[in-house]
Formats: structure tokens, C-alpha cells, sequence
């Protein structure tokens, strides 16, 4: 069973913090960039292109919240496998916690279009 948690630890978990890890250096390029971008603009002071630059950079600054969740919502299955591997035993209440946080990713995916569905607002 160990083989196994090891297997799904090196399927899983590792490509996936790795990823979250690469877009939050990718978003954080972007943001870097765009603020960059946005100091050497210069303009006749003319107020829609102001507000434009403003949410271009609040657009580039609300990237970096889908890494930051999606590492939250797969920290507790990551530590209950952890757990599993390192202890040879379950763990009740990391169980729990696995079993509530594992489907969010879905959930708030489907949360986040519903609402830009009915509302025409952009949760991220």
C-alpha cells in the first residue's frame, strides 16, 4: 500500500505543485510587466485611458489569486498523503479534511462560471 501512496504522490502532487508554483512566477512576470508598462505610459491625462491602465493592472493583480487557492484547497490532501507515507497509518481528522477539500477545485470552478454566467462579472 506504501508503493501505492508513494506512486500517487509522484503522479500527483508533485506535477501540481509545480505547475501552481510556475504560474504564480509566470503571473507575478505579468504583474511585473504590466506595472512597468503602466509607469511608462504617458497620456494627455486623458480619464478613460486612466481608468483602462488601472484595471489592467488590477486584471494582472487578480491572477494571482486562482495559484494561492488552488494551493489552499490541495494542502490538507497533500499533508493526509504525506501523513499516510510517512506514519504507515490513516489519520481520522486528515481524512476529513481531505475528504471536504478534494472536491473544491471543481466546485469553484462551476461557482465562479455560474456567477460570471448571471452577473456578466469576472470573479478573477
Amino acid at each position: 500500500m506504501n508503493s501505492a501512496l508513494n506512486l500517487g504522490l509522484y503522479i500527483w502532487y508533485i506535477p501540481l505543485y509545480t505547475l501552481i508554483v510556475a504560474m504564480l512566477v509566470m503571473y507575478v512576470i505579468v504583474l511585473v510587466v504590466v506595472r512597468c508598462q503602466k509607469r511608462k505610459w504617458h497620456s494627455s491625462h486623458d480619464p478613460s485611458r486612466d481608468v483602462s491602465k488601472k484595471e489592467l493592472f488590477n486584471n494582472a493583480l487578480s491572477l494571482i489569486g486562482y495559484p494561492c487557492v488552488l494551493f489552499l484547497i490541495n494542502v490538507f490532501p497533500f499533508i493526509n498523503r504525506l501523513h499516510q507515507i510517512i506514519k504507515n497509518e490513516a489519520s481520522f481528522s486528515l481524512f476529513v479534511l481531505h475528504v471536504i477539500f478534494s472536491p473544491l477545485p471543481g466546485k469553484t470552478v462551476v461557482m465562479a462560471t455560474n456567477m460570471y454566467m448571471k452577473t456578466g462579472i469576472q470573479v478573477c
